[in-house]
Order: structure tokens, then C-alpha cells, then sequence
């Protein structure tokens, strides 16, 4: 029986010769034309009539049903080999050859590396390196988990019409989340962008152009969605989407600085939280940044003159802090707080009492001080009582932008006071 040719003379022959950084490899032309042509009229034995989706590999080459890969030009240690080959695509778009260690070392998984080979529209080949570490490299780019199978497929994660290159990393955390990294395609070339392994469990959303993450907090499975910033290249989590269960913005600001400056765990159930638990430093921040009823911006006055020494300058009367102090934060004793304060300006970023005119002032000078942020990613609410998620952001940090350096969950309830509400704890 004879069958047509599955390989045409126009094939293209690719050298799978480590090109790392997403370049294209040079396409050399076959030395033989018998080697990517197939004889059309030599009769198959019957035997061998069943067609196969599998790539075969002969007279070291790569065939993939499409395009022939020259095996023999891959440049690759002694220890390791070649495991297996395969499209990762149904449309034969990317075409994969997966390298492992021939003995597994202590430290490293089995598998080590992959070549990927993305063919585009008009036939030319991006070839994309990826490596991985091993187990005990904590300053590598990436890390990967627990029952790792490096599963590989072609997605739009960044929704710009043209495929990504997604790699399973396995299972992270209690829960066992998936993670999963990106190589982005991006002018011609696959590049990694370290932000999508922050999203566990990612499920692509293409009509809302987002991904869909699932979590779980407070015992509770919830869905939370990211959207990818193409101006800064990464994914961040969408926090426009938040429901706030009716608190307004003047009180999710009022306890972010709570969430940010004061200790955790913090309960406000023994009076002296505030006075007992928290250094003077990050007290002071506390008391500067969070927006106390009655506060002056004296900085905004005409007759204020700015030094390098004193360029903000804000006061709020002894007994509108008080109040405040009392009422929402649970300080028994205000007073005892307030002794804890200086009475002068110390310069460059200070909080002080001034008893000339009974009141606390908050000032700062050129230099300033690092800034520090919350955003609100969750509220749960129990009758009066609320608690707040707040992710809790740094200009200092490194990934500032797209990854909170820590969370805090702020529980307060109603509570018959000019503010509406009262702290209970954070944690």
C-alpha cells in the first residue's frame, strides 16, 4: 500500500543550537534532500500504514510532521539528554524539546531545560531557551514546586492577539496552589516576566481581558482578578473590583495606616495597645499619616515659609487627638500617650505636643520619608462588624508596584462616635 508524502521539498530544516534570550536561529539549508523528503512511490510494509501524531527522530533529525529539526547540532552537556519532543499546540505553532539529567542530582529535578521553537505567519522561527533552577537556589529568577511536570501550553495571558509561551511550576503553599511562569511575546521574541508566577491558580477570562485567580482567606474560596499594564509590563491585582460592603473611602483611609504602621497581632481589647505595643518610630508614622478630624495644614498658609529643616507642617488640637485616640484606636489613656511625645520639633520627621497652644503637630522636612501604601483587597462584614484585607505597599520594596510586602487584616466595628467606627484588632 502506498501513502502521500507527509514532508514537502519546501520543509524547513531548523538547527536546534542553544539560542537563548527568545532569538531566531539561523535556518540552514538540508545537506541531503532525501533526508526531508519522503519517498512518495516506495511502498510502506502494512504494518507501518497506521499513521502517528508522535514525532519520530531519524538519521538525527527531529520529525515533526511539518518541519525537521536537526538534533545532532544541540549543544548539551554529557550529563544530560534529550527526553522527549513534542508540539505543545493542536495547531503546530510551537514545537518543544525537553532536556533532563541523565542521573538526577540531590538538588535539582530530573528535568533541566527547554528549547521551544515558535513558527510565526510568515514562517520564520523565534527559538526561546528556558532553564531551571535547582532546588536550593534562592536567588534564582524563579522557583519551582512541589509535583512540577513542567506541563507546557500556548495561551494569550497579556490578550494582544499573539500567543504566550505558559510553563507549569507546580504546586505552592497549604493549599497547594498552581503556579505557572510566562514568556511573553513581545516584538519578535519570547520574553519572561517573573509577575504571572504572583497569580495562583490562573484561569484566562478573554472577554473581560483579565485572568481569574482562585484563593482562598479566612477559610473561604474567592475569585480574585488581575489585569496585565502593558505601558509597565506586569499583571496587578484589580482592585477597582472590590466590594467594600458599604464602607466609604474616608474610613478604609482612616485604619490603613493602622494596617501599615501599628504591631500585629494588635487588640485594642486591654486599653493600651497603642502605648504598650508599637516603637516609637513606627507610632510616629502612624500618628503623622493617618487623617485625624480637625486637622491644620499650617504648610498651606501664606505667612509659612519653608526650610529644607520644615517644609509640612500639620497640627491638630490636644483634645480633637484625644478623641481620636480614645474613641477609635481604644486608648484608655490619652493623656499618657501624649507624654510619650516629645515637645519640640527634632527635625526632619517628627510628631510633638506643644503645650503653648495645646496642640499635637506633624512635621516633616526636605528630606522626607519612605512612603508606604494600602490598597483594600477584600472586606468581609458580620452584622457591625468588619474585617479588611489591606495589601501593603512600599516605594522601597522591590516590585513596588504589582506585589504587596505584606498583608493585614483589620477588624473594627460601628461604633457611636464622630467617626463611625472603632478598631477591635489586626493581625
Amino acid at each position: 500500500m502506498k501513502k502521500k508524502s507527509l514532508f514537502l521539498l519546501t520543509s524547513i530544516m531548523l538547527a536546534l543550537t542553544a539560542c537563548k534570550g527568545g532569538e531566531v536561529s539561523d535556518v540552514p539549508e538540508p545537506e541531503n534532500e532525501e533526508q526531508v523528503v519522503a519517498d512518495a512511490d516506495e511502498p510502506d510494509d502494512e504494518e507501518d500504514t497506521e499513521e502517528s501524531d508522535e514525532p519520530e527522530v531519524a538519521g538525527g533529525m527531529f520529525n515533526t510532521g511539518n518541519y525537521y529539526i536537526d538534533s545532532m547540532t544541540i549543544d548539551m552537556p554529557d550529563d544530560r539528554m534529550i527526553e522527549s519532543h513534542e508540539w505543545i499546540d493542536d495547531d503546530h505553532r510551537c514545537y518543544r524539546v525537553r532536556i533532563d539529567y541523565k542521573e538526577q542530582p540531590d538538588n535539582a529535578y530530573k528535568h533541566v531545560e527547554d528549547f521551544f521553537y515558535y513558527i510565526e505567519d510568515d514562517e520564520s522561527v523565534v527559538t526561546v531557551y528556558v532553564s531551571y533552577p535547582d532546588k536550593d537556589d534562592t536567588k534564582a529568577e524563579r522557583y519551582v514546586y512541589d509535583a512540577c511536570d513542567f506541563d507546557a501550553k500556548l495561551a494569550d495571558v497579556t490578550f494582544d492577539g499573539h500567543d504566550d509561551i505558559v510553563i507549569s511550576l507546580g504546586h505552592a503553599g497549604s493549599h497547594g496552589d498552581e503556579i505557572y511562569c510566562a514568556y511573553v511575546y513581545d516584538h519578535g521574541e519570547f520574553v519572561y516576566n517573573r509577575t504571572y508566577e504572583l497569580i495562583p491558580n490562573p484561569e484566562i477570562d478573554p472577554d473581560n481581558k483579565r485572568i481569574l485567580s482562585s484563593v482562598t482567606y479566612r477559610d473561604e474560596d474567592l475569585t480574585e482578578p488581575y489585569r496585565y499594564n502593558s505601558n509597565l509590563d506586569y499583571w496587578i491585582y484589580d482592585y477597582s473590583t472590590v466590594d467594600k460592603q458599604g464602607l466609604d473611602i474616608d474610613t478604609i483611609a482612616l485604619f490603613e495606616m493602622a494596617a501599615i504602621y501599628l504591631n500585629k497581632p494588635l487588640s485594642t481589647e486591654n486599653g493600651d495597645a497603642l502605648i504598650s505595643g508599637t516603637e516609637n518610630e513606627l507610632m510616629r508614622d502612624f500618628l503623622f499619616m493617618t487623617p485625624f478630624e480637625g486637622i491644620e495644614n499650617l504648610s498651606e498658609k501664606e505667612d509659612f515659609e519653608p526650610t529644607p529643616e520644615l517644609c509640612t507642617q500639620l497640627r491638630i488640637s490636644y483634645d480633637d487627638w484625644a478623641y481620636a485616640i480614645k474613641e477609635v484606636f481604644g486608648e484608655e489613656d490619652p493623656e499618657a500617650f501624649r507624654d510619650i511625645l516629645g515637645t519640640e520639633y527634632n527635625g526632619e520627621f517628627d510628631v510633638f505636643y506643644n503645650p503653648d497652644d495645646d496642640c499635637i503637630y506633624m512635621c516633616a522636612g526636605a528630606i522626607g520619608f519612605g512612603y508606604e501604601s494600602a490598597k483594600t483587597r477584600h472586606v468581609w462584614k458580620d452584622g457591625d462588624t468588619y474585617v479588611i484585607l489591606y495589601d501593603i505597599f512600599s516605594d522601597l520594596q522591590d516590585g513596588f508596584y504589582y506585589t504587596p510586602m505584606q498583608q493585614a487584616y483589620v477588624t473594627i466595628e460601628e461604633a457611636d462616635n464622630t467617626y463611625g467606627y472603632r478598631l477591635i484588632s489586626i493581625e
